[in-house]
């Protein structure tokens, strides 16, 4: 139906008396379509591991440790990530289209594991023996950026199309698993071994673009 009215445009305005525009001031025909939104992608975060602890005794002796753990694991966190919004569409005989909203990523989290305790050999005492706890793996936030509106028309039904929304999506978490104890070998004493508690592995949210309302 658009197209279609578009000659009946043409016709009318060559058929008419117009005023002339003043110099730099013509109405254009279509207006401008609005610029799209930019993407936005952040990085991916490292791993923040926590440390691990090794006792090794082979034939020189007894080995005494009064305690061993295992190192907590820190946080590893990656950025939030925003798609621009797209600009409106120009006014004109015909509205402009409305520009699209950036799409959004965030990055993947690395792991946040707590360290584990590995005890070998032979002749070795421990009091006790204890895995770090797990730290925290986040992923930012993903927001997609809104459609621009549709430009306005001269004539009644004729403004642009509304923008489309951005996508959405957020990164992978990485693992956040408490620290294991490992004991082997021969004439190996242990007092208490306790593995570490799991941290928290948790992606962000995603949330896509409005869409631009026409004209």
């Amino acid at each position: 139906m658009r197209s279609s009215f578009i000659a009946f445009i043409i016709l009318s305005v060559a058929g008419s008396t117009m005023a002339a525009p003043a110099p730099g001031g013509f109405l254009p025909f279509v207006g401008g379509q609005g610029g799209n939104g930019g993407n936005a992608v952040s990085g991916s975060s490292g791993s923040a591991n926590g440390g691990n602890v090794y006792t090794t005794g082979y034939g020189w002796g007894p080995v005494s440790v009064a305690h061993a753990a295992g190192g907590n694991g820190g946080a590893s966190i990656s950025g939030s990530a925003t798609g621009g919004n797209g600009g409106s569409g120009g006014f004109g005989f015909l509205g402009g289209d409305g520009g699209q909203g950036g799409n959004a990523q965030s990055g993947n989290s690395g792991s946040a594991d707590g360290g584990s305790v590995y005890t070998s050999g032979s002749g070795i005492f421990a009091g006790s023996l204890k895995g770090g706890n797990g730290g925290a793996s986040i992923t930012g936030s993903a927001t997609g950026g809104s459609g621009g509106d549709g430009g306005n028309s001269v004539f009644g039904g004729l403004g642009g199309n509304g923008g489309q929304g951005g996508s959405a999506v957020s990164g992978n978490s990485g693992s956040a698993n408490g620290g294991s104890v490992y004991t082997s070998g021969n004439g190996v004493f242990v007092g208490s071994a306790q593995g570490g508690n799991g941290g928290i592995s948790k992606t962000g949210s995603a949330t896509g673009g409005k869409g631009g309302n026409g004209a």
